[in-house]
């Protein structure tokens, strides 16, 4: 498969992805008030934060070191630092939910933050999967992946705000797409390309944090920067004209400013990437 085609696969995806949601958007307005939408607009934001270092970055390195038992020891590494970050995203919310809740002006939302370590423990395993799909160039595994998350976030939001089940149906229905995305791309990969989990060392483990570690000393402050450029503008509408402004302008964007063929430009970096270091 040439790499045209492969992007091709990727953004046919993302394309089918982004726009299950947006079909879905008058549907779930109905359902749903601004406010909601505001609040779910807000949980994302203060999720993607914990979520840029759910692996550490070293999700990042699993598609360039020719030598698979290193490949497989970064997988090891990844899902090690997920689940240390998910225990601190716990502490974190933890400590701060009620204060977020109040600084925000979102009562209902501070029980809910306490999903953000689920979020995250969700997120780092998909997004460690992700790359050793792409290293093994499963490329019709990630497209389908995207299309599996829209459609698990969609149909369990609509199931929530049809029988009432949760308040904050929307960040439940969220949280149930990145559970499915996650869980998907395991067993996928389980069967098509599994992990040689019996090549993964503790030692080993510490040679490859040492010899990629410029991922989380570096890309993470890049990371941080297009996470604050992606997600920042939500928090300053919340503080400055509320959650329902918030709402109306997170509904916009959904509808009219998605840009799914800006992830296969990244795509095509990653790709020309490996192929040039390999």
């Amino acid at each position: 498969m040439t790499l045209s085609k492969n992007v091709l696969t990727v953004m046919t995806g993302t394309v089918i992805g982004q726009l299950i949601p947006v079909l879905a958007t008058p549907l779930l307005s109905r359902l749903y008030s601004a406010e909601q939408f505001g609040i779910l607009a807000l949980y994302m934001s203060i999720s993607a934060l914990f979520v840029l270092i759910a692996s550490g970055r070293y999700e990042m390195a699993i598609m360039l070191p020719p030598e698979k038992e290193k490949a497989n020891n970064l997988v090891g590494l990844s899902l090690s630092f997920t689940v240390l970050t998910t225990l601190l995203s716990v502490v974190i919310v933890g400590i701060f939910r009620e204060l977020f809740a109040h600084w925000f002006k979102a009562e209902s939302l501070g029980r809910y933050l306490m999903l953000i370590p689920v979020s995250v423990f969700a997120m780092g395993i998909y997004q460690t999967f992700y790359n050793w799909a792409l290293r093994e160039k499963l490329f019709k595994v990630i497209s389908s992946s995207r299309i599996v998350q829209s459609i698990g976030t969609v149909v369990a939001s609509l199931i929530i705000g049809w029988t009432q089940t949760f308040v904050q149906g929307l960040i439940i229905g969220f949280i149930a797409g990145q559970f499915l995305g996650a869980i998907y791309i395991f067993i996928i990969i389980h069967v098509r390309q599994p992990i040689e989990w019996g090549v993964i060392r503790y030692q080993r483990i510490r040679e490859v944090a040492h010899e990629f570690r410029d991922f989380p000393r570096i890309n993470i402050f890049h990371a941080l920067l297009d996470t604050l450029q992606n997600y920042g503008l939500n928090i300053l509408i919340s503080i400055s004209f509320g959650n329902q402004v918030l709402g109306f302008g997170f509904l916009s964007r959904t509808v009219f400013s998605e840009h799914p063929w800006l992830l296969s430009v990244q795509l095509i970096h990653r790709c020309c990437t490996a192929k040039s270091i390999r």
